[in-house]
């Protein structure tokens, strides 16, 4: 992930196992929901395209035309972080999450 505000990047990933939830139970689904953009590297191929539109279609997703290349709408942030692991290599991806409802301060 890029932090502007300190022109530095860092990774990050998400563990749907954690020590303090047993392997059986449910992995809880998150609440952030959003646009998730795809944008072409240099020279590349159709078959990246056709990459994109599979796996968005698979997880049930619709391929949006964007002004310099593609986007899913409504997409949760598991999905956004399993289509960046699997289509990083192939273009320049970002995601801008929000939660349904915003949260209130008391």
């Amino acid at each position: 992930m890029y932090d502007c505000q300190t022109d530095a990047a860092t990774e990050f990933s998400f563990a749907p196992e954690t020590p303090v939830r047993p392997a059986s139970s449910p992995v809880p689904r998150s609440t952030l929901r959003g646009r998730f953009y795809c944008l072409p590297r240099p020279g590349h191929q159709t078959a990246d395209l056709a990459a994109l539109q599979t796996l968005a279609c698979a997880r049930g997703y619709r391929l949006e035309r964007h002004t310099q290349g593609w986007y899913l709408a409504d997409v949760t942030f598991e999905d956004a972080l399993m289509l960046n692991a699997r289509l990083g290599e192939r273009f320049v991806t970002h995601c801008e999450l929000r939660l349904a409802r915003p949260v209130r301060m008391a």
